[in-house]
């Protein structure tokens, strides 16, 4: 029998091509195809969308046009219901536009306390009374954000919630504000909303007068407001 040494072997053998470079293989390589080149489009594509920075617009301040709003407050008592108004209120709201998105909104709303009234001195002067207007002349609330109830929507109307915390005295309590947001076509935004206000839980006696009329609790409140875009803040 004839012995092959190890040198015969290895001279059977195919001979093993090394391993070819990945930057050869991307730039020079034609078996595949494509060259480096034409990967440079792609490469840089790639590049940019990953090290872009997601750009959201940026909010803008809305005034509330003082002689377009109207609060009034409903309520009822043992002898009759009632209702009041508060000639004007003022405050500025952010708007962020999304699109295909509800707007966030948040700000704040100022009321003048003095500036209530029911139509009637006696009832007023219990309604001071009650809050201190002396002490405490204003009414504050902070709108945290806007979240919408309905998944349908429209440029026309956008019906949702307003969470935010209302001040009265020294008294802050989280409200809720069914609202309905519209822009119009000159670039304001309308609101619309009620909610319902707990004087008890709001550490107020509701008044009383000559120990016949009694208010119940809660009251109701009614509101409408015209915001303008606040040209003088960016």
């Amino acid at each position: 029998m004839r012995r092959i040494g190890a040198s015969g072997l290895r001279s059977e053998w195919p001979t093993r091509r090394a391993p070819i470079p990945i930057a050869r293989f991307f730039i020079s390589s034609s078996t595949y195809g494509f060259h480096m080149k034409n990967l440079r489009p792609l490469i840089l594509t790639l590049i940019l969308v990953l090290s872009s920075p997601i750009v959201y617009a940026a909010p803008v301040n809305y005034l509330i046009t003082p002689n377009k709003t109207e609060l009034i407050f409903l309520g009822t008592s043992t002898l009759h219901a009632f209702h009041g108004d508060c000639k004007s209120f003022k405050g500025e709201l952010q708007f962020t536009e999304k699109p295909q998105s509800a707007p966030d909104i948040s700000g704040r709303v100022v009321v003048d306390v003095n500036m209530m009234t029911t139509g009637n001195k006696t009832m007023d002067l219990k309604m001071f009374q009650m809050l201190q207007n002396d002490q405490f002349p204003i009414i504050v609330y902070e709108i945290q954000k806007f979240i919408p109830t309905t998944k349908t929507l429209t440029e026309e109307s956008i019906p949702g919630k307003l969470i935010g915390q209302l001040t009265i005295r020294k008294i802050t309590l989280p409200i809720e504000c069914e609202v309905v947001v519209r822009k119009t076509v000159r670039g304001e935004y309308d609101l619309e909303g009620k909610s319902k206000l707990s004087l008890i839980e709001f550490q107020m006696k509701p008044p009383t007068v000559l120990k016949i009329l009694n208010v119940h609790d809660p009251v109701g409140i009614i509101f409408t407001a015209t915001l303008e875009p606040n040209l003088q803040k960016p």
